[in-house]
């Protein structure tokens, strides 16, 4: 009895390792794999003020000032930057996949916007988007999406109406909020959809 107790426990042993190994050899591809198209990295943006005096605000960080004529300053998400009556700002957006910027958004005076979210894959193997969320508080902005190949961009805007603006294709979009409306307007071969208490248009 001792024998056969024994070979039974060596048959479990053999089993149990014949499935562990299954189990890594079928769970780590998937794991890297998993790891390879959802790891993310910041898009570069920077900040140069058009005219007058541009404030950033970072979440954890004292209130920046930039100039006209200094040299644009790299920003993060979370980050909101305000314009007042005497001063306009212009944001780049880079990838290291592109040559030519990814988005710029002009930011007209008396406007306070916030980068919520700006994020590209950090490997070329990725097939997910660039991702990028902007909630445009109070003003004005212009925002032009040359073409590209590389990949998809999702662009969302956000208002204080509930409102939000997908940017569905190359174009250039003015948007302008104000205490109780959006506006959106697209020109040239741009198209977007806008959602708002339920209803969705497309432009």
């Amino acid at each position: 009895s001792n024998r056969f107790g024994r070979q039974r426990l060596a048959w479990v042993v053999l089993t149990g390792s014949f499935i562990t190994c299954l189990l890594l050899t079928i769970s780590v591809p998937l794991g890297i794999n998993a790891f390879l198209q959802n790891a993310s990295q910041s898009l570069d943006i920077a900040v140069q003020a058009n005219q007058g005096t541009v404030g950033i605000e970072e979440p954890n960080g004292p209130r920046r000032a930039v100039l006209v004529g200094e040299p644009p300053q790299t920003i993060g998400p979370q980050t909101a930057i305000r314009t007042d009556t005497t001063a306009s700002a212009l944001m780049i957006v880079n990838s290291a996949e592109l040559e030519e910027p990814l988005v710029t958004v002009q930011v007209a005076s008396n406007s306070t916007l916030q980068l919520d979210q700006a994020a590209a894959p950090r490997f070329g193997i990725s097939d997910q988007p660039y991702r990028m969320i902007i909630d445009l508080q109070t003003g004005r902005v212009r925002l032009d999406v040359p073409p590209f190949d590389s990949r998809p961009l999702e662009l969302k805007v956000r208002t204080p109406q509930d409102s939000q603006i997908d940017i569905v294709d190359p174009g250039r979009y003015m948007l302008e909020v104000s205490n109780d409306a959006t506006q959106v307007t697209v020109q040239g071969e741009g198209r977007a959809s806008v959602s708002a208490q339920g209803e969705t248009l497309v432009l």
